[in-house]
């Protein structure tokens, strides 16, 4: 009896997926003794994906994951967060780092969305336009980590010319490299490089707040600063042994009140190469602590300004004035 034969096709399965672009593939050892199993065919696949996509219940996520595949996915901070960068088990460092992340996703993608659940320990991201773009996450205690567990459907949504995310702290963080390299940063600069960046147009004033909150952490805060006023009068008189230096501070308030600066070798220069003229001006300073900056300037030989001394005051009267223009 003639027996037939069909040829048994084995095909290799890889274990591997592929990763989404933004994180990084950590292989976890494998257990001894495992045997693969039979995956089906290419539509038991697709159901799967699909399932994986739907996201499963959050109860089961821990069980769920260990059948997905021997891999973690973490985030990397440097990643470019192109839209199909978060996935299913995702872990980020904290709820902090998640929620810059989708920050950062947003605007760069152009989505707006909001945030339905945002705590410490779950957090929910849904889009503001009402399509099927979802994230959901929760802090997994045992591994010390935060994990994506529920994965919505790609955006359907019109990219956006504004967005809620781009919050005046996350201008700061972001451009905050910028304005250390130069201080005098501006708002419409920022203004121009977001829009050519993001696509995003900015309003004016959230510019502002956010140089200046970009500025206060460099500068740190303006009050500690005042604290270290005695360390930089001692150190002026170092400098310059001639000099005039003074600070006044109010007696009943120990409240900073007035601070001269008159250095020996602008005097000197003054006298030795400067016309025999001398303009007295005063501003508002901009700060947190408000104050008057008054100045003595002069006009050197190429008819540029040659500043000879100038004092912080509290307000500009006869008083200060006065003060100012008796000092040695």
């Amino acid at each position: 009896m003639r027996k037939e034969f069909r040829e048994a096709i084995i095909e290799e399965v890889d274990d591997s997926r592929d990763l989404p672009e933004g994180s990084i593939d950590i292989r976890m050892e494998e257990e001894v003794g495992d045997v693969p199993h039979d995956r089906g065919d290419d539509d038991e696949d697709a159901i799967l994906d699909d399932e994986l996509l739907s996201g499963p219940d959050i109860d089961d996520f821990e069980e769920t994951n260990s059948t997905i595949g021997q891999m973690v996915n973490r985030y990397d901070p440097m990643c470019d967060h192109n839209e199909n960068m978060f996935s299913l088990g995702m872990r980020f460092e904290s709820h902090e780092q998640f929620k810059n992340a989708v920050r950062k996703y947003a605007v760069i993608n152009g989505f707006n969305i909001f945030w339905p659940r945002s705590q410490k320990k779950r957090m929910e991201a849904k889009c503001a336009s009402g399509c099927g773009w979802r994230l959901y996450g929760s802090w997994v205690q045992a591994e010390k980590t935060f994990v994506i567990k529920r994965v919505g459907s790609l955006h359907s949504c019109n990219r956006s010319l504004t967005n809620r995310q781009a919050t005046s702290t996350w201008l700061a963080r972001e451009y905050m490299p910028k304005i250390r390299a130069r201080l005098t940063y501006s708002a419409t600069e920022m203004q121009t490089d977001a829009r050519e960046r993001f696509a995003l147009i900015l309003n004016k004033k959230k510019c502002y707040r956010a140089i200046w909150t970009a500025l206060s952490h460099i500068r740190g805060p303006i009050g500690k600063q005042y604290d270290m006023l005695r360390s930089y009068l001692e150190e002026l008189k170092r400098v310059s042994k001639n000099g005039t230096f003074m600070m006044e501070v109010n007696p009943a308030t120990k409240v900073f009140e007035r601070f001269y600066v008159g250095f020996d070798e602008l005097k000197n220069g003054f006298l030795a190469g400067c016309r025999r003229v001398i303009g007295l001006d005063g501003c508002f300073l901009k700060t947190g602590l408000r104050g008057m900056l008054l100045c003595a300037i002069g006009r050197d030989g190429n008819n540029q300004m040659f500043p000879i001394a100038w004092a912080i005051v509290e307000v500009e009267s006869e008083a200060s004035w006065t003060w100012f223009l008796t000092r040695d």
